[in-house]
């Protein structure tokens, strides 16, 4: 005892286990203690548990030693020092452990309390003292609660004092008297709040407080305490009714019925009260389940209010209460919408409880008799919606109107502080009951209702009552407003809104903004009705009978027409009506030039998109202009300085912008006069349409809009830089700017952004966003701010600053977490932030991650909104999809392989040009593009966001357009590529943007020269240069000293020189070269030898790397400038100067290496310098198409040896570190890689001593023999002497023969458009750079070359000596010996093809590059290096490639396989063709597809849910699905994967076809090679591939295509004789020389391999003898395994001759050829007696430069069935047809023929006239040009279409169009060249056949060349009548194609002529 008394207990309970140490030890001790331990132990309780230290367990310690300690201070029979003594220090104890927060502490020691609080209550009076503690006690536990049964608990010490009469509660809702009641209302609020248990488990818990209530109460009840049961019983009914639980809560009032009615003193009222209950809950059950009838509880709830008048006001607060839980179920039914309405008896039991209610509110709200509004409002809240009776609803509205009258006059009398209180009540019910007749479209009864109302507030001066929120009172006026537009009575809305604006009063200029954008809305109503009176009503007219004051009818109109503008509508006559009041206030005179400059800012912004010529004379301009000369004007204070320089730079952006809109309306009108004039002039006449597709996209106009250059766009942005400037000052200091409005400055500065990115000024345009972004963020706009930072990141990407664009888009992320996401653009900015997280992963190297966002973006749910902005990142979003794809595969994850569906880029990018076009259309109309697509009148409006995105659409086409011409560039769709690129050069001449301008023209520079029109892209490179050159820099001024010149005095007779007279005088004596006195003597007779033009160039390169002019000082100028730099150098080097060239590329590319750094520091200091400077890549893609150009001309150039290998590895390590998405990366990587491997196969044959040949050679089964130089010589000899030359020199010719002019250039087709095809090579293999056109070529005096491969060779040198012919760099149009040329004129490549020719051995094989046997490249001991470099770059662009490119190293690929891998052999070389048909093909087929989707979604969403569909439609998706598929590029490189599908795609080869793929290969790039590879593919056999090494036998073969080109040639110019004798004389030789060339084809090129062309025959013994013979031969020394190929050679015994048997067996068995021979033989001898006939067709498929030759005329072919095609594909795509004309024949009597279309072929006309219109069935047009309707039906409806004109008919339906057919006929076009393919420069061959073939013509019978009329008329007779008139069923047309043949006259030079593309077919 002794020890607990001097113990320290705050010491003991130190810790968790002295705590309970003391309690266990303590405890048998403490009943015996006295109180004063226990009250020490209590205290040191409450002490160790404020502690903020102590935790949960200490915390339970200390609580069980308390509650022991209570019991013995209980126990104790010491009485407590004062009353609650015990209870006090428990609430301290409570009070401590809720500090911590620990839930069950807190309850543990709440229990303990609440305990000794109840014994005290039962055994004492109450008391303050008691009341503090248990209010306290409640207070503590209801501020920490956390859930709702702690809530709960504290309620249980307010029931403690229930039993007290306080005072009376305030008269709110709840109206409950009970503080308990109100508080779990309250936790019932709170729960919700918090998302906490759901309204059941609260109706549950508070059971628990019933009980507890009624265990604690004493009987008799006081009636505190029943009426706290009473109305906690009530919540609990109201929760169990909200949750369903419908039984539990009749449950509960059947408890307290059974509890009150038996404790309470007065039963008769809670009876009623519970009655008013159990109605309650009845009448739930029956709303929510729609079962019974409502009548019972309403009666029952009705007779339950009758006694109410007799109630004191505690019963009636609770009789109020029930009444609110019955019309809270009324009000939920009449919310829901699938409620069926009341019936009338129901109604009428409402209308009672109604009356009810409002009488017991009425004897509540006394003070203000509010019982009448109420009855009225809960009337029509719960019946006005159901049942709708007239005479009711009268009633109503007639109950409604008194009451709000009565309530008006209720305001007299009251002071200003009551009548504020009650004026707000009053406002509040009336829009209550207004609004409830406006939600039921009553809109007549809610506005008579109304109306009482807004009347009376302008007398009262309503908005005067700053207590009354404005709000409260708009709404009743906007109610008015849309009550009086709904029922279409817009006058008296104008009405309401001037009533409104006047009752503003002194409020107006802080609270118009609401009147004046309704009065504007109702205005826009009255357009559309056509209520022209109205709309030209104005504000100024309306408020002039009410004499406000000037300033504030200044403030209303600005006001208006900020609210006319914000409309999304034609606003332009509103806002000119608005300014012409505002001028008329606002004159000059007035003192208001600051409001009257702004106005004028106004009209420029409605003068410049509006017409109001009539009513003002004065402009746009004038007016901008005016505005600001008065705002010099204004005088500067400190309030009105900011405003001044907003006003300022707004009026110089809409200065910038009027220019900028004259000068585009100017364009448009000057565009429509040049259509206009081109409309009337005459079409060139050509008699062939190989140029018709290029003429289509040539404009003669297309550059005369250029007359603008760097000066003039200086002078016209200094506006906008000046705005600019302005804004930076205006926002250079802190806090929100006092402007007129913020919203317009915001608005303002995001078009001076657009305007300049549409200028292609990208920083200037970052320096606006980031305006955007401060100002934003200082208004607290998240939104704004991370719209601005959206913007500030697509330009950073688009400079290659992925760093920096990092940085941005995570602070735009930032800004978006912070914004409100339910905004219209969150979700936009949201998902355009996907988008350049995207770009910004492949900027960052990061594509292949696996959180790559790319998947995403197409599938982002915003992409199907409709709208601008939304189609705008729909763009974006594509944009963004092609660069994905034209990704290499490596560089992409697996997951985002399927790419969404899309195939190849340059889908993805024209369809995302598309949608932009098509904004622009719906925008601004057809105009603005020069689309002859009809887009009605649409007008441009200037309202909402139109003017921004105008600018930022016209900025998005213009970039996606460059991207798009150069994409189609890379893959060589030349015709699209320059058709976009014409489109963009106008659009950009018309808007001035001559920084667009030079890019597009350096683009067409490219695209000319890409097709050899050297001319063409020079001039294009002027008209760029024209606008660069300008204004470059200030002269520099240096005068000399020196003596003035003396002046020539002009005769006072003569006459000034006229325009002609430079032309009549001839070339001025500058440009003529002097010559020495021995070259006079020689050349007499020769023409003057003109010295070249001198070539303008760009300064550029000269300037410092630090110079200030606006070169070099703008990022994109100095960007042009080398990108016309390196196309200039690359035009040099296609001229021939490739010294000049390789010096220009080299200094391009040193220049680029200063240009990056020099912008990068200036964007570290536009963006701020808290990070390093940014790393600017955007040249990176310049600079590698500079290397790869620099590389692979590099290889025939001056290159030093030693620079070959550094070059080759410093290019690759730099695409080594570029961003993967570069456009021109991976072709310029396989370009790299190209050149490096042809420099490994040099450097390996000169290792080796030999030629390039012998490399290949050693895999190939079949080495040819070699020629003796006997043999050569002879051959050399025979050529010279098999061809008659009409010119050559007889001994009897004179010495000094007549000069020759011949032209410069030799077209590879006739009537081509002019262009400089390749020249033959000037060694085997070597590259010879092609020559520029010129206007004519002197020729020494000699007779003219033999042929064109004799004209291009030099003569045979004696030694190392310098070649003698000048090769002029820009002209280079003379060959004449001069031995005075400087070393500039002797460019090294000509030495090396004379060191070359020297070298080269007697077989005339090319030997490697000298320069090449030093070169160190690694691993180059064997051909595997070289394989490697080419397979690496074929992976590299394998999945898009360009067509040149691509086929050289498929081509080069195969030539290195050969035989040992026949299936990737063949499969390289059937790739290496078509190339870009497949690209173009492969377009088509998408925009079908994509159009069929989106026509199936369209008919989906008409059907709404009908499961019907067209079967038909699905097969056709079906069948370009497979074709889509088919024609599909590999996205994996060469692997087993592609040679498997090869293998099975040459099973599907149909029976009896083979496919024969002949290509011409060449190891330099872009030169004709000589050596032939021909691919013999059949179904069921193993490939076989020939190497046929031309250059080896006595014709070469690019000496017959120079003979081919040399005879149409001459046939053209034979077309200008005069003389019929010397006409035929020319022609027959021509034929005889056509003869020659046929047969050297199939005896001297093919030789023992016209055997490879030989269709299979059906003969099984065949294949047993070829393994026999296999077997015989391999012991020979023949190292071949497969006797495919000898099954081959047996087949076609009957066509090898011994010749051609030697051949082969020398080039089997070179050990053992004898042995061998006689093998063979024996083996031929065999078959060629055996009776077998070829039974299958043959398709030829060759490539760009053997399609020209007439393969289908050789003695071996003439007479079998040959057709020819693109590629393999194509013939694997006639088998996805159905139901074509090749299954089941061509019915001849439907045909469609078009015969002299031009009605100029008069002869053909007779010939076949009457014979084609006395056909049956056929139908026709003669002698007219037919509808493109009926050219179309022709191909789309018949079997057979013959066209007899000129051409292929492309005039009548150009071949886009005919691509896009599914074509069904059968097309004969007996036009010139109708099926010639035009080779221009290095590119595939292009023909309007081809479009035939694309779009599935079964066969197009056309001709390779141009041919005479006549004879051809013959030749189309004897076919036609032949094969429509055959006897024999099924007659074939391609048997009568070869017997028509020997109709012509001139049976080789036009017989030859047609040609067959397609399959085989027959009549039916």
């Amino acid at each position: 005892m002794k020890r607990l008394k001097c113990a320290d207990f705050v010491s003991r309970t130190a810790s968790p286990e002295c705590t309970e140490e003391l309690g266990v030890g303590g405890s048998h001790l403490f009943a015996d203690v006295q109180s004063t331990v226990c009250d020490r132990i209590l205290r040191a309780c409450v002490q160790r548990l404020a502690e903020p230290s102590c935790g949960l367990m200490h915390t339970n310690a200390v609580l069980a030693l308390a509650e022991v300690a209570c019991r013995g201070f209980v126990t104790a029979a010491t009485a407590p020092p004062t009353p609650l003594y015990l209870e006090k220090i428990l609430f301290h104890l409570l009070k401590n452990v809720a500090a911590h927060g620990h839930r069950d502490a807190c309850r543990r020691a709440a229990e303990l309390l609440h305990t000794q609080l109840c014994a005290h209550q039962q055994s004492h009076a109450p008391s303050a003292d008691f009341s503090a503690v248990a209010h306290s006690s409640f207070c503590t536990l209801w501020s920490a609660a956390g859930t709702l049964g702690d809530r709960l608990q504290a309620l249980r010490f307010l029931l403690l004092l229930e039993d007290e009469e306080g005072p009376v509660l305030p008269l709110e809702p709840p109206f409950f008297t009970s503080q308990t009641a109100r508080q779990a209302v309250a936790a019932a609020a709170l729960s919700k709040t918090h998302h906490a248990p759901s309204s059941v488990c609260f109706g549950r818990e508070l059971q628990g407080i019933l009980t507890s209530l009624c265990e604690n109460m004493v009987q008799p009840l006081s009636l505190p305490q029943a009426l706290c049961f009473l109305e906690l019983a009530l919540e609990q009914c109201r929760q169990l009714c909200k949750s369903g639980c419908y039984g539990e809560a009749e449950a509960a009032v059947r408890d307290a019925q059974g509890f009150l009615c038996g404790s309470s003193g007065d039963s008769e009222v809670f009876s009623e009260a519970l009655a008013l209950l159990e109605a309650g809950v009845q009448l739930s059950r029956v709303l929510a389940k729609n079962v019974g009838s409502a009548g019972p509880a309403l009666v029952q709830a009705a007779a339950a209010l009758g006694g109410a008048a007799k109630a004191s006001e505690r019963f009636l607060r609770v009789l109020a209460e029930g009444c609110q839980f019955i019309t809270a179920s009324l009000s939920e039914r009449a919310r829901s919408s699938q409620q069926q309405p009341l019936p009338r008896e129901d109604v009428l039991q409402l209308c009672a409880f109604v009356g009810g209610h409002c009488r017991v509110l009425g004897l509540l709200l006394d003070v203000v008799r509010l019982w009448e509004l109420m009855r009225a409002l809960l009337l029509i809240r719960t019946a006005g919606g159901i049942c709708n009776p007239c005479s009711l609803l009268l009633r109503l509205t007639l109950g409604c109107q008194d009451t709000v009258m009565w309530l008006l006059k209720s305001l007299k009398g009251l002071s200003r502080g009551e009548q504020a209180k009650y004026l707000d009540i009053t406002a509040s019910c009336t829009f209550k009951l207004a609004y409830i007749f406006y939600s039921q479209n009553l809109h007549k009864e809610a506005s008579s209702i109304s109306e009482l109302f807004c009347k009376r507030l302008k007398k009262i001066d309503a908005f005067g009552f700053l207590e009354i929120p404005p709000e409260k009172l708009h709404r009743c006026f906007r109610l008015q407003v849309e009550s009086y537009r709904k029922q279409g009575r817009l006058e008296s809305a104008l009405a309401s809104c001037v009533q409104w604006l006047t009752s503003l009063r002194g409020r107006i200029g802080e609270l118009l903004v609401e009147p004046i954008s309704l009065w504007a809305r109702v205005k826009m109503d009255s357009v559309k009705q056509g209520a022209e009176d109205l709309r030209l009503r104005t504000l100024k007219e309306e408020l002039s009978a009410h004499h406000l004051d000037t300033n504030t009818l200044v403030a209303v109109l600005f006001a208006e027409l900020k609210a006319y503008k914000s409309i999304r509508a034609d606003t332009g006559q509103e806002r000119y009506n608005v300014l012409c009041d505002l001028l008329e206030i606002c004159s000059e005179d007035s003192g208001r030039l600051h409001e009257r400059a702004a106005s004028l800012v106004e009209l420029a912004q409605v003068l410049c998109y509006h017409n109001y010529a009539q009513q003002t004379d004065c402009s746009a301009l004038d007016s901008v202009h005016e505005a600001l000369r008065l705002l010099d004007l204004v005088p500067r204070s400190a309030e009105n300085q900011e405003q001044l320089l907003d006003d300022r730079a707004q009026a110089l952006l809409w200065l910038y912008i009027c220019t900028l809109e004259s000068k585009l309306e100017e364009g448009i009108a000057r565009e429509q006069r040049v259509k206009a004039l081109g409309q009337k002039s005459l079409e060139d006449f050509e008699p062939n349409d190989l140029n018709y597709e290029s003429r289509l996209q040539e404009d003669a106009f297309l550059n005369s809009g250029i007359s603008f250059n760097l000066v003039t766009e200086l002078a016209q942005s200094k506006s906008l830089d000046d705005a600019l400037a302005l804004w930076k000052q205006l926002l250079a200091s802190q806090g929100v700017p006092a402007v007129r409005s913020l919203e317009q400055t915001v608005a303002s500065l995001h078009v001076t952004a657009a305007l300049y990115r549409l200028m292609a000024k990208p920083l200037q345009a970052v320096e606006s966003y980031l305006l955007v972004r401060g100002l934003c963020s200082t208004l607290g706009d998240d939104l704004g701010t991370a719209g601005a930072l959206c913007q500030v990141t697509k330009l950073l990407l688009q400079l290659e600053c992925p760093s920096y664009a990092q940085l941005f888009l995570e602070e735009t992320e930032s800004c978006l977490q912070r914004a409100d996401r339910d905004s219209d653009s969150y979700l936009l900015l949201q998902q355009t932030c996907l988008v350049l997280r995207s770009q910004l992963y492949c900027a960052s190297h990061r594509v292949s991650l696996p959180e790559s966002p790319f998947l995403s973006q197409l599938q982002l749910p915003g992409l199907q909104i409709t709208g601008k902005v939304w189609y705008m990142l729909q763009a974006q979003v594509l944009q963004l999809t092609t660069i994905y794809l034209s990704l290499p595969p490596t560089h992409l994850s697996a997951h985002s392989s399927s790419r969404a569906g899309w195939k190849m880029p340059e889908t993805a990018l024209s369809e995302a040009h598309k949608l932009l076009r098509s904004i622009i259309l719906l925008l601004m109309g057809s105009d603005v593009l020069g689309s002859h697509k009809s887009t009605g009148d649409i007008q441009f409006m200037d309202c909402g966001d139109n003017v921004l995105q105008k600018w930022q659409v016209l900025a998005d086409v213009l970039g996606c357009s460059e991207h798009l011409v150069v994409l189609l560039s890379r893959v060589e769709v030349m015709c699209k590529a320059k058709a976009f690129c014409s489109e963009a050069i106008k659009l950009a001449v018309k808007l001035q943007a001559i920084r667009w301008c030079v890019s597009f023209l350096v683009l067409k520079a490219q695209l000319e020269l890409q097709q050899s029109e050297l001319e063409l892209s020079h001039w294009n490179l002027q008209q760029a240069l024209f606008l660069l050159e300008s204004g470059t820099g200030p002269l520099k001024i240096l005068p000399r000293k020196g003596k003035p010149e003396g002046s020539k005095q002009r005769d006072e007779g003569s006459e000034l020189p006229g325009e002609d007279e430079g032309f009549l005088k001839g070339p001025a004596l500058e440009f003529v070269a002097m010559v020495s006195g021995l070259e006079k003597a020689d050349d007499l007779s020769s023409s003057p030898q003109l010295k070249p033009k001198r070539k303008r160039r760009l300064a550029f390169l000269a300037h410092p790397a630090a110079c200030p002019c606006c070169l070099c000082s703008d990022l994109t100028l100095s960007s042009l400038c080398l990108h016309w730099l390196l196309c200039c150098a690359r035009g040099e080097l296609a001229a021939g100067s490739a010294a000049e060239g390789l010096g220009l590329i080299q200094a391009t590319l040193q220049r680029c290496g200063t240009v990056g750094p020099r912008f990068a520091v200036l964007l570290q200091d536009k963006l701020g310098k808290g990070h390093e400077a940014p790393a600017l890549k955007l040249l990176d893609d310049l600079v590698a198409t500079g290397y790869a150009t620099l590389a692979l001309h590099s290889l025939a150039g001056p290159w030093p040896k030693e620079k070959l290998e550094q070059h080759l590895k410093t290019s690759l390590s730099f695409l080594a570190s570029c961003s993967p998405h570069l456009p021109s990366l991976g072709v310029s990587r396989a370009s790299l890689l190209l050149a490096k491997a042809t420099a490994a196969v040099c450097c390996l044959a000169a290792k080796h001593g030999g030629s390039v040949d012998t490399i290949f050679a050693s895999a190939w089964a079949w080495q040819p023999a070699p020629l003796s130089p006997t043999e050569g010589k002879k051959s050399q000899k025979a050529r010279n002497t098999d061809i008659n030359d009409v010119f050559a020199l007889s001994d009897s010719d004179s010495e000094v023969p007549p000069v020759v002019i011949w032209p410069a250039a030799v077209p590879c087709t006739p009537c081509q458009k002019s262009s400089c095809p390749p020249t033959k090579t000037c060694a085997r293999g070597a590259a010879m750079p092609l020559r520029p056109r010129a206007p004519f070529t002197v020729f020494s005096e000699a007779s003219p070359p033999l042929s064109k491969s004799q004209l291009l060779k030099a003569p045979k040198a004696r030694g190392k000596i310098r070649s003698r012919l000048p090769v002029s760099g820009a002209g280079g149009g003379q060959v004449a010996p001069d031995t005075r040329c400087s070393p500039r004129s002797f460019p090294t490549e000509m030495i090396l093809c004379e060191q070359h020719r020297e070298c080269q051995g007697h077989h005339g094989a090319p030997l490697p590059d000298p320069r090449f046997s030093a070169l160190s490249l690694p691993d180059t001991s064997s051909l595997d290096t070289a394989c490697g470099f080419l397979k690496s770059a074929f992976s590299c662009i394998s999945h898009c490639p360009p067509g040149t490119l691509y086929s050289q190293l498929c081509q080069l690929l195969a030539l290195a396989t050969g035989d040992q891998d026949p299936i990737t052999t063949a499969y390289l070389l059937a790739e290496s063709v078509s190339v870009t048909t497949r690209h173009q093909l492969l377009s088509i087929i998408h925009r079908k597809l994509h159009k069929e989707k989106k026509s199936a979604a369209d008919v989906a969403g008409q059907l709404q849910g009908l499961t019907l569909q067209d079967e038909d439609a699905a097969s056709h998706h079906h069948h370009l699905a497979e074709l889509q598929d088919l024609f599909s590029f590999s996205p994996t490189g060469l692997g087993p994967q592609e040679c498997t599908s090869f293998s099975e795609q040459l099973q599907q080869i149909p029976a009896g076809v083979t496919v024969c793929v002949l290509t011409l290969v060449s190891i330099q790039p872009a030169s004709v090679g000589d050596t032939l590879l021909l691919t013999r593919l059949e179904r069921g056999s193993t490939p076989i591939t020939v190497r046929i090494p031309t250059a080896l036998t006595k014709t070469p073969l690019s000496s017959v295509l120079s003979d081919f080109d040399s005879i149409q040639k001459e046939q053209k110019d034979a077309s200008s004789y005069t003389d019929k004798r010397d006409w035929w004389l020319c022609r027959f030789e021509l034929d005889q020389r056509m003869k020659n060339l046929i047969e050297m084809l199939e005896m001297q090129v093919l030789g023992c391999w016209k055997a490879a062309l030989f269709p299979a025959a059906q003969d099984p013994l065949l294949a047993e003898e070829a393994a026999r013979l296999c077997a015989h031969l391999q012991q020979c020394g023949w190292w071949g395994k497969d006797p495919t190929l000898l099954k081959v050679v047996l087949n076609a015994a009957a066509l090898l001759s011994p010749a051609d048997v030697r051949a082969l067996a020398m080039g089997l068995c070179p050990a053992q050829p004898s042995k061998a021979k006689l093998l063979l033989q024996e083996a031929l001898d065999k078959q060629k007696n055996s009776t077998r006939e070829p039974g299958g067709s043959i398709i030829l498929v060759l490539d760009k430069h053997l399609q020209k030759l007439p393969w289908e005329s050789m003695a071996c072919l003439r007479d079998l069935p040959v057709t020819r095609l693109p590629s393999l594909r194509f013939l694997l795509s006639y088998t996805l047809q159905k139901n074509s004309v090749l299954c089941r024949g061509i019915n001849p009597s439907r045909t469609f023929y078009i015969l002299n279309p031009q009605n100029n072929l008069l002869s053909t006309e007779e010939r076949f006239r009457s014979w084609f219109e006395s056909e049956p069935g056929w139908r026709g047009v003669t002698g007219s040009v037919p509808s493109q309707e009926q050219m179309q039906a022709a191909l789309l409806e018949h079997d057979l279409y013959i066209y007899a004109g000129h051409g292929a008919g492309a005039r009548l339906l150009d071949g886009q169009t005919i691509a896009q057919l599914q074509c069904r006929a059968v097309a004969l076009l007996f036009g010139c060249s109708s099926a010639a393919l035009a080779v221009r420069g290095s590119l595939e061959g292009s023909g309007i056949v081809l479009k035939y073939i694309m779009a599935g013509c079964p066969l197009v019978l056309g001709n390779l060349w141009d041919v005479t009329d006549r004879d051809i008329d013959r030749y189309a007779e004897a076919l036609l009548r032949a094969w429509l008139g055959a006897p024999r069923p099924r007659a074939p047309l391609l048997h009568y194609v070869a017997e028509a043949r020997r109709a012509p006259r001139l049976q080789h030079l036009i017989g030859a002529a047609p040609v067959a593309y397609g399959l085989p077919v027959s009549l039916q």
